[in-house]
């Protein structure tokens, strides 16, 4: 891999990962040391992912309805 600019980071920068629970995963990851990178709408969101900052900088979201082109039943479990 290289840079086109000096801002530019190698490695992972940020990942998703599909929850069940997007309150008690989100509380985990806070507790751990995360940061909250916004507000998280009220209520049952159709489409939602809450964005945090690990202690090591990575950023990364937690989503319990998946992204579009997501498959769930991927991960050897049904929809």
């Amino acid at each position: 891999m290289q840079k086109e600019f000096d801002y530019e980071q190698i490695g992972i920068d940020h990942f998703g990962m599909w929850v069940d629970d997007l309150g008690e995963a989100s509380g985990q990851v806070l507790a751990a040391g995360a940061q909250s990178l916004g507000s998280h709408p009220p209520g049952d969101q159709a489409f939602y992912e809450a964005k945090f900052r690990s202690p090591d900088g990575i950023v990364f979201d937690l989503s319990h309805t998946g992204w579009p082109g997501a498959n769930k039943s991927a991960l050897g479990e049904e929809s």
